[in-house]
């Protein structure tokens, strides 16, 4: 590791040093036109440029990897300074999905139950609080709106206590997976804000249309501002299923003892007990439970990119 990051810094500093050397006589004018091309060819820029960024995905990547062949091996080569696994077993994955104490497959549904309710109605709440913020006029609206906004400037470990009271005295939620699903369902800031910035660049001729064609204000939101809106919701929608699924503060606050209510990160937490301290059987949870973000993420990632389209033309 230490021989790639000195690696890495020689072809900053050569990257570095021949740019500004460009920059330099470009100002200076001492190139112009198509010396400055021909001078500019001399070293492979783009290459240099293209190694550097291949070293640091590499150094990105290379943690996963490593546990990715640690979840492999045995229990004798977990420590063996060589990442590859001798021999390569698949018995610490069997072990993973087959052992009734870990529970890996129920808690994996249990996150998936906990997370899916709240996020589909959090999403839905929240895009119709950034349409009535963003399209619709009325008393307030944009000091409402201040308000929310500033909610997100405070910090979550504040909340955390007065939250956790909240919920065990006057709710007496405590124990029970309810204050991971209830809360959730009334939508979020963060979302309501995105989803606003969105709406903001929507045609104001779609609503007039509609007006015009005999909609009330919820036929144009569900008849013509959501299926426009589908996008950037799908991506809020994304976004808020993987913080709730790798969510392990709220669980472990509210979830108790119960391990047949955990959902899949306290398992993966639990598994450090005396009774699983194998690293490698370890490893092997956690890239089973890496797995659905993954996944999502591949499938989905051009809905990331398309909810920032705005819409140009009206049928």
């Amino acid at each position: 590791m230490i021989k790639l990051l000195i690696i890495l810094a020689c072809i900053v500093g050569v990257v570095a040093v021949y740019e500004g050397i460009l920059y330099l006589l470009k100002r200076m004018g001492k190139t112009e036109g198509q010396q400055y091309k021909t001078f500019s060819r001399v070293v492979p820029v783009k290459v240099l440029k293209y190694a550097f960024l291949i070293g640091i995905a590499v150094m990105v990547l290379f943690p996963f990897l490593y546990a990715f062949l640690l979840s492999f091996k045995t229990g004798d080569d977990v420590f063996r300074a060589s990442p590859i696994p001798h021999p390569f077993v698949f018995k610490n994955y069997k072990r993973v999905l087959s052992d009734g104490d870990i529970n890996l497959i129920g808690s994996f549904f249990n996150s998936l139950l906990y997370a899916i309710a709240p996020i589909t109605v959090g999403v839905l709440t929240s895009t119709m609080a950034a349409y009535a913020l963003s399209r619709l006029h009325f008393r307030g609206r944009d000091k409402i709106f201040g308000i929310l906004f500033a909610t997100m400037c405070i910090p979550g470990v504040i909340t955390l206590v007065p939250s956790y009271v909240l919920f065990a005295r006057l709710y007496g939620w405590t124990d029970t997976p309810l204050p991971l699903i209830i809360p959730g369902m009334f939508g979020s800031v963060g979302v309501m804000f995105f989803l606003r910035q969105f709406l903001l660049t929507l045609p104001k001729e779609i609503e007039e249309a509609g007006i015009l064609d005999g909609l009330n204000k919820g036929g144009v939101f569900f008849r013509l501002i959501m299926p426009l809106s589908w996008p950037a919701m799908l991506a809020q929608f994304l976004l808020a299923f993987n913080g709730a699924y790798n969510d392990f503060m709220a669980p472990l606050m509210y979830l108790g003892s119960n391990k047949s209510r955990f959902t899949i990160q306290l398992t993966i937490y639990s598994m450090y007990s005396s009774n699983v301290r194998q690293m490698e059987v370890i490893m092997a949870g956690c890239m089973l439970a890496l797995l659905p973000s993954i996944l999502l993420f591949a499938f989905a990632q051009k809905y990331f990119m398309g909810s920032g389209i705005s819409v140009d033309g009206l049928k």
